[in-house]
């Protein structure tokens, strides 16, 4: 079961993790309002299953109400890969200062679950692999153990990632196992998990994959 983003994002919250303050809108006029709430300038990103939006030309940014006229009506009932969209999350823009990559995922073939960080994130974690391999950490983890700060920080260390860099990290890496563990989650990828100009942690985007038996929760 692939949800969206808003939804994942929602699971995020609900565990902890710092998303961007936003909401989602159906119509134009929900847009505003929320726009008019949060405070420009904003972020228009469509709700379809998968990614690749911004490849697309589907993320739209917007400094005013007209801009955000414009955005909305480029991007509702649009077709994207297929899919049409019905539902946009609009969100604060934030101030990026660097990006990162970090998931969790199930191999099924070891029956055990990943994590994978990245050093460098906003791109598909294949072409990170390929232009980055030096940046990229995989690590098998316990399924009983889980995801632990010592675990944590070996990971950031590895891609040379140390000290209070590394410290505002681990919370992260910790709640996201959590999210992963607790709701039955297949997939729970934070693309990009970013650090903005402020010195916040921020998951700017979610991709989350649940057991279709986990619907229920």
């Amino acid at each position: 079961m692939f949800l969206l983003e808003f939804e994942g994002k929602r699971l995020f919250r609900e565990g902890g993790i710092p998303i961007p303050i936003g909401d989602i809108a159906s119509t134009l006029e929900d847009a505003i309002a929320i726009a008019e709430r949060i405070g420009y300038p904003v972020v228009l990103k469509p709700q379809i299953p998968g990614g690749r939006r911004g490849r697309a030309g589907a993320i739209k940014f917007a400094e005013n109400e007209d801009e955000l006229r414009k955005g909305f009506g480029e991007l509702i009932h649009r077709e994207i890969y297929g899919k049409k969209v019905e539902k946009i999350l609009v969100e604060k823009k934030v101030d990026i200062k660097h990006e990162y990559y970090l998931s969790y995922m199930l191999d099924f073939s070891k029956a055990r679950p990943i994590c994978i960080f990245s050093s460098e994130g906003g791109i598909e974690i294949e072409e990170i692999a390929a232009k980055y391999p030096e940046k990229l950490m995989k690590k098998y983890l316990d399924p009983e153990e889980g995801m632990t700060p010592y675990i944590a920080y070996e990971i950031l260390n590895s891609v040379g990632i140390s000290g209070k860099d590394a410290k505002k990290f681990v919370p992260v890496f910790l709640k996201l196992w959590d999210v992963f563990r607790s709701r039955d989650l297949f997939l729970a990828e934070i693309n990009p998990l970013v650090e903005t100009k402020e010195g916040e942690i921020l998951a700017i985007d979610a991709r989350v994959v649940a057991d279709d038996n986990a619907e229920f929760r």
